[in-house]
């Protein structure tokens, strides 16, 4: 597998009655990608207008941005030349202007590559063509003869899709063999200036064995050449290390294991080791910093590393590239500064990490260092490494750019946001790049409606909405967005404003058939945003409507009724109350008694409604459940209890949040069972239970922080306890004693000690730290290395630091949640 995939963008140019033939055409760059990205190294990335925004007001400068990205154009045309992209501009079409800015750019550049097709148009039509067609012929009359471009026919679908792909395959081979013949140069040719700084900077090693190192070398095969066994594991470690630190060229380069480097740390301080086998320690430590079971931090300070910047410093001269990579890791977690000097200015590390020849493994790590430490210096070198189209260091390139321009501000961070037009951002940057919106004014985010990735539309349009400042025409044309819940934010605003929409207008908005994915073919999108719309709809009509509206409601709905009743609750709760604990049943049987005596009890109708009972009963009691959680009253705990204890019900959110105002200690395993249940409900079609965790956490420990150790003590998933320990308070936490802490850092489970270890580093005192370090690798029982690796953060380094390194841990595996996103 090729190490990295450059990016090739594709842009898709065409009037509107192609589309089939758009879609073809992403099949073929999607079936492009699966079968050859990774074996070729290139992955073909089709720019178009279903990727720019919705199809309803077509932003041309937008789209005109991408069209500069791009190194290959293909058009195409068939009968309709298209509409201006403005009205005073000297374009006829959208589809004239890329063109035209296309042949410009390869002129002067020359680049985009430009591929034409034509869709034959029947004899019939070309004898009375039509004005837009008559433009179409013109334009394929100009390029014939001005023999600059070259074009192709098709007559059909099948024939354009092997035209394409034969078209983007001689593309890419084109680029595969320009690469081959730089680097069969590049071998031959003389080192180049980094390799030879990189050469005379590296340090160079002694070949000879340290006195102490050399006296432990006889001590110890006087002792493996006795009779008896003289030897411990400690003392063969140590033999394994030595060996490590001694080599010539031509040797390997090695590091010491995770078993080996966890056993001298746990002797350290009995051991005589000299500087080499510390810087060996060291190494074992870089190497396995992402597995996070090797200690590192005692002998980085033991080094003094943390005085002179070493990491940095080993992430260019340090040979092996996860040595490299993990440094810069392990430098950004607790926020090293660049040892920058007259010898090394900024410019020699950025240089070094961003060349054109570095790993990209190690161009990540640095990426990721340089969103946590960079300065606005360093943009200009990340933006050229986000050129290079790499696609395995794009997400970093955009992330670090994002975060050092938020530290100059929101407002230039958002600017940048909307130049760059990343298809994706992090979920986090995202939040905080919008969390304080007021900053934001109403034309910057209109502007952030028509961008291309559909979470910043999502969060523009609905802080415009909530401003009342999404206007008439903006809802309009994100009503037709590829996202539901950009479209649903656009809906809910019309109405909002006094549009009336039906049901069908607003099913037909919201729903989209899927074709594939984890909903499967045949699904459909947007059936949350529709049943949120219901209830607006609903809430708009007055109480004689929904009546007469729940009188034709089927016996597969309860829609309007519970609607009816959620209006009627605060007033009149009995009806609601009696069909909860009812669970529905009298009412659904007279719904099918009605039924049976309509069709006959023999009718293979009745007999299915039969069958489908239980599962709508289901259904209808949750529903109502969630209109007596959400109106959150007191006195109906028991009502919420005894349905919760029934196990009739699915998961809601609106339980835990009930629960967490109104609960008491006897409703914890409530709680726990709700998230047991919501696990099932979605490991159908993801494993991230996240947002339940955290609520559930969330409400358990406002609940029980006062028997915080019994709580602990609960049987519950072990990623709920995780997410327990992370929400307990700091103060809270350093009330458990240290046996009870350890008897968490003894636990199975990998995030449960994990999330210990971090919550230990950030609240407790070095002091304790330390004793609890000494506790736990002294005793004579099992212990986990993630743990020491942790505590040794802790321990070793100076307490700001530990803390911040701590913290983007935790903030990493265990995120808060977004309002924005809400």
């Amino acid at each position: 597998m090729s190490d990295t995939r450059k990016i090739i963008r594709v842009f898709l140019a065409s009037p509107g009655d192609l589309q089939e033939e758009r879609r073809a055409a992403k099949a073929v760059v999607d079936e492009f990608n699966k079968l050859w990205a990774d074996t070729l190294g290139y992955h073909v990335e089709l720019v178009g207008w279903e990727d720019t925004v919705s199809q309803y007001g077509r932003p041309q400068g937008t789209i005109n941005q991408d069209l500069e990205r791009c190194e290959l154009v293909i058009g195409m045309m068939w009968k309709r030349w298209g509409t201006p992209p403005s009205k005073s501009g000297p374009f006829t079409s959208g589809f004239e202007e890329e063109f035209e800015t296309s042949l410009t750019s390869r002129r002067s550049t020359g680049r985009p590559e430009l591929a034409l097709y034509f869709k034959e148009v029947d004899k019939e039509l070309l004898r009375d063509p039509g004005d837009e067609l008559k433009k179409v012929v013109a334009f394929r009359e100009k390029i014939a003869a001005g023999k600059e471009i070259l074009f192709e026919l098709f007559k059909d679908l099948s024939e354009f899709e092997g035209k394409v792909r034969a078209r983007i395959t001689a593309y890419v081979q084109k680029l595969r063999d320009a690469e081959s013949q730089k680097l069969s140069s590049e071998t031959q040719a003389t080192p180049t200036e980094q390799q030879r700084v990189t050469q005379e900077e590296q340090p160079a090693r002694d070949p000879r064995i340290a006195a102490e190192a050399a006296r432990f070398l006889r001590n110890f095969l006087t002792a493996a050449e006795s009779p008896a066994d003289n030897y411990t594991a400690t003392e063969v470690a140590r033999l394994r290390l030595v060996a490590t630190t001694v080599k010539k060229p031509g040797n390997d380069d090695a590091t010491v294991g995770a078993h080996d480097a966890n056993l001298l740390f746990a002797h350290r301080s009995e051991l005589p080791l000299d500087r080499r086998e510390k810087f060996g320690l060291l190494f074992s430590g870089l190497e396995n910093f992402s597995s996070e079971n090797v200690p590192l931090w005692h002998w980085y300070m033991e080094v003094d590393g943390f005085e002179r910047g070493l990491l940095c410093l080993l992430s260019i001269f340090r040979e092996g590239h996860r040595i490299q990579a993990n440094a810069l890791l392990a430098a950004r977690l607790i926020e090293e500064p660049l040892p920058v000097s007259e010898k090394r200015p900024r410019e020699f590390f950025l240089q070094r990490w961003l060349s054109k020849d570095t790993q990209s493994e190690q161009k990540s790590a640095a990426l990721a260092y340089l969103a946590e430490c960079g300065v606005p210096e360093d943009i200009p070198s990340i933006k050229e490494e986000y050129d290079r189209t790499n696609y395995q260091t794009r997400s970093a390139s955009i992330d670090a750019i994002l975060r050092i321009s938020l530290r100059q501000g929101r407002e230039k961070a958002v600017r940048v946001l909307y130049e760059l037009q990343p298809d994706s951002v992090d979920r986090q940057l995202l939040a905080r790049l919008f969390e304080k919106e007021s900053t934001i004014d109403a034309e910057t985010l209109v502007d952030g409606t028509n961008h291309r990735s559909a979470s910043v539309r999502r969060i523009s349009a609905a802080l415009l909405a909530k401003r009342g400042k999404l206007s008439v025409s903006d809802a309009e044309r994100l009503l037709t967005d590829a996202d539901e819940d950009v479209r649903y934010v656009a809906l809910t605003a019309l109405a909002d404003n006094g549009r009336a929409f039906t049901e069908e207008q607003a099913k037909s908005i919201l729903l989209r058939q899927t074709s594939g994915g984890i909903l499967g073919a045949g699904a459909q999108s947007g059936e949350r945003q529709f049943a949120k719309f219901r209830e607006i709809m609903f809430a708009a009509k007055t109480d004689a409507e929904l009546e007469v509206l729940a009188a034709n409601e089927t016996i597969f709905q309860r829609d309007v009724r519970l609607a009816l009743l959620q209006r009627q609750f605060a007033r009149q709760p009995q009806q609601l109350i009696m069909l909860i604990e009812d669970q529905f049943h009298q009412d659904y049987a007279e719904g099918v008694a009605e039924m049976a005596s309509r069709y006959g009890e023999d009718n293979q109708l009745v007999k299915d409604t039969k069958g489908l009972g239980d599962l709508l009963r289901k259904g209808f009691t949750r529903r109502a459940l969630d209109i007596v959680c959400k109106a959150g009253v007191a006195e109906h705990l028991k009502l919420v209890r005894k349905t919760l204890e029934s196990d009739f019900v699915d998961y809601s959110r609106h339980d835990v949040e009930y629960l967490q105002r109104h609960g008491e200690w006897q409703d914890i395993p409530l709680i726990i069972a709700a998230v047991k249940r919501s696990e099932v409900g979605i490991s159908m079609i993801s494993t991230d239970y996240s947002a339940e965790y955290r609520l559930a956490a969330k409400a358990m420990y406002a609940i029980g922080k006062r028997r915080l150790a019994e709580l602990l003590e609960k049987q519950m998933p072990k990623r709920l306890l995780a997410r327990l320990i992370i929400e307990i308070s700091d103060s809270s936490f350093r009330t458990l004693t240290n046996a009870q802490i350890n008897r968490l850092f003894l636990d199975e489970d990998d995030s449960v000690r994990r999330a210990c270890a971090l919550k230990a580093v950030r609240a407790f005192s070095k002091k304790r730290l330390a004793q609890l370090l000494k506790e736990y690798i002294g005793g004579d029982g099992q212990r986990y290395y993630n743990v020491v690796h942790w505590l040794d953060l802790g321990v070793s380094m100076p307490k700001d630091r530990a803390k911040t390194g701590a913290a983007k841990a935790i903030t990493k595996e265990w995120p808060e949640s977004y309002p924005v996103f809400d």
